[in-house]
């Protein structure tokens, strides 16, 4: 068993993206697998690219080898075309990371249809001491929805999301706290071998450089600051027992923050520094 982790913000992928059985659909950014699953199955087929080889081999070995599942490495803000168009896009939690947010937004209208749809949820986060979590963030409503319609979308959405009382309690009571004590266990062991830093980390790799090499037929740089330094990766490394069960209890602990509505939207003010954002987003006709 794969570890996926407590992630109820997947929902807000099923309720927003309105994907169709027939559509095939692309994720920028899916990490360990935790929005990809809630997609995987339910269309004709799914595609997921991340800036991390890292965490492509990851998943390529979690989802198997799927004739509707695609995973390639592809950096989102490069000049790159994937080889074919979609007809619905997402990314959730993953603009906040990027380097260049324009050219984030330019490569999704790329690789969607005229008309296709893309959905598009992050945390604007204020500023703090000269930092924020990730690399983008927004002051300005006007600097956001400029900068989406400049790549050639129309913006059907903006909403501010919040959690509700009842994921607040579910992710405190059953998540965080059982997660400290897991995480803490993991980095024991982790310290005990020496995979976080130093020449078995150097190793590893180099061996998973070598694999993508195996799969992609050239060299595939890979970025040690993005799905290396997740709890999610920590976890699977670890292995056995530990990631079999913290696998198990990520998914009663979701399922317990479905029981009600985890989340709960309201259309964006004028003010949207330290709010966390929904965008949806179509791709403009005859562009």
């Amino acid at each position: 068993m794969r570890f996926y982790g407590f992630s109820p913000r997947a929902a807000l992928v099923r309720k927003f993206l309105g994907a169709e059985p027939e559509d095939v659909v692309l994720e920028i950014g899916p990490g360990s697998g935790n929005t990809g699953r809630e997609i995987i199955g339910r269309v004709a087929g799914y595609w997921g690219a991340d800036i991390s080889a890292e965490a492509i081999l990851g998943l390529r070995e979690a989802f198997g080898d799927r004739e509707d599942v695609t995973f390639q490495v592809a950096d989102a803000c490069g000049n790159i075309f994937l080889g074919r168009t979609f007809d619905r896009l997402f990314a959730v939690d993953t603009l906040e990371h990027v380097c260049d947010a324009g050219a984030f937004f330019h490569f999704a209208a790329r690789h969607l249809v005229p008309g296709g749809t893309a959905l598009v949820v992050f945390p604007n986060e204020k500023e703090k001491d000269g930092k924020t979590h990730g690399l983008t963030r927004f002051d300005a409503r006007e600097d956001l929805e400029e900068m989406v319609r400049s790549a050639g979308f129309d913006i059907e959405d903006l909403f501010e999301i919040q959690d509700t009382a009842w994921q607040k309690i579910v992710r405190a009571v059953m998540w965080k706290a059982p997660r400290a004590v897991v995480l803490q266990v993991v980095r024991w062991w982790q310290a005990a071998r020496g995979t976080r830093s130093g020449e078995a980390g150097r190793q590893r790799r180099r061996e998973t450089r070598r694999k993508m090499r195996g799969i992609s037929g050239h060299d595939v740089p890979l970025d040690p600051d993005t799905y290396s330094q997740t709890d999610s990766y920590r976890l699977n490394e670890r292995g056995g027992v530990v990631r079999n069960a913290a696998a198990a209890w990520a998914r009663i602990a979701e399922r317990a923050a479905r029981i009600f509505p985890p989340f709960r939207t309201r259309p964006a003010g004028a003010e949207i520094a330290g709010r966390r954002l929904l965008l949806r987003l179509r791709k403009s006709p005859g562009i």
